[in-house]
């Protein structure tokens, strides 16, 4: 399906989204290892699609899943942004990724749209 504005987007529990062709397309999720739903997301959202201008955010979580997908973006020449752990519920997620060196801001969340909009006019 087509990107929309102001649209939220949730998978099937079974599925994962990936960004394909400047579409949302749903794939099966592979049955064996961990559930790294958000890492192939930002992947294909960067590697595949929008390069420096893909743009993502991490927020409160436990695990790894986003890590690797925000190097990704990184690598692309992106935005990432982690929410800063001491604002979070659950620190470990954006701690993950600040410590992978990939994240350009730490923010707490109110902050976060400014700093996607700052990013979004400079390219």
């Amino acid at each position: 399906m087509p990107l929309r504005a102001n649209t939220v987007y949730i998978a099937p529990s079974a599925q994962d989204l990936i960004l394909k062709n400047s579409k949302l397309e749903l794939v099966a999720r592979p049955v064996a290892g961990q559930n790294l739903c958000v890492d192939r997301f930002f992947g294909s959202m960067a590697k595949q699609e929008l390069g420096k201008r893909a743009i993502g955010v991490i927020l409160s979580g436990s695990g790894f899943d986003g890590v690797s997908g925000a190097q990704a973006i990184k690598s692309a020449g992106g935005l990432e942004i982690a929410q800063d752990p001491l604002s979070s519920t659950c620190k470990y997620l954006p701690q993950h990724a600040i410590e992978g060196g990939s994240v350009d801001h730490v923010a707490e969340p109110l902050q976060i749209p400014q700093l996607i909009q700052e990013y979004a006019l400079s390219i």
